[in-house]
């Protein structure tokens, strides 16, 4: 499969999550354009993905570690060493917050907001799909929640790391300890999973 065409018909899940994978797809807008095409009207997005540290000291210390410090440690230590360069090249790249935001809002979804975890290292944003959408609509009514009618399905999408199965493990928790009929699924994109 694709990220970018997704196997799934349209409308299909009332919600669709991602963790620490989106950053990895060659083309973000397609992919969150994508799990909206998927997502029921209401429907709810959780995405789970680096970020920027929101405070300004932290934040430089932070950038200085990821960007020597990590590779450093990486090439003494592990035996792909180049991994740890792009990871820490693709956080230093990925937007912030409020950009990442925007591109939720520009893909088709509304209500969107984040937490910021650990200080913005991370941050998980949600947002629901718009009840109708056009790529040239600003619109920014806000769609009925779909998890209120009967028989809730989600679609769970995940990159291949420890910590992020440990953070899937909870989002499929969460929706099962709820009813919802949780389809676990990886799909492949250009090297990682989506």
């Amino acid at each position: 499969g694709d990220g970018l065409a997704l196997p799934c018909p349209d409308a299909e899940f009332d919600a669709a999550t991602i963790s620490f994978g989106l950053r990895n797809v060659n083309d973000v807008p397609t992919a969150l354009a994508e799990l909206r095409r998927v997502l029921k009207p209401g429907g709810r997005l959780v995405i789970c993905e680096f970020s920027t540290p929101t405070l300004k000291p932290f934040r430089t210390v932070y950038m200085e570690y990821l960007m020597k410090a990590l590779p450093a440690v990486a090439t003494k230590v592990s035996s792909s060493p180049a991994a740890y360069v792009y990871l820490a090249e693709s956080i230093r790249a990925w937007p912030d917050q409020f950009a990442l935001g925007d591109l939720i809002r520009d893909a088709g979804f509304t209500g969107v907001r984040w937490e910021n975890m650990t200080g913005g290292i991370a941050a998980i944003h949600s947002a629901l799909s718009r009840r109708y959408f056009s790529m040239s609509s600003n619109s920014s009514s806000m769609a009925s929640s779909a998890l209120a009618a009967g028989s809730p399905s989600v679609a769970v999408a995940s990159s291949a790391t420890q910590v992020t199965g440990a953070s899937v493990s909870g989002v499929i928790a969460h929706w099962r300890s709820r009813g919802v009929d949780v389809r676990m699924g990886a799909v492949m994109v250009a090297g990682g999973l989506l």
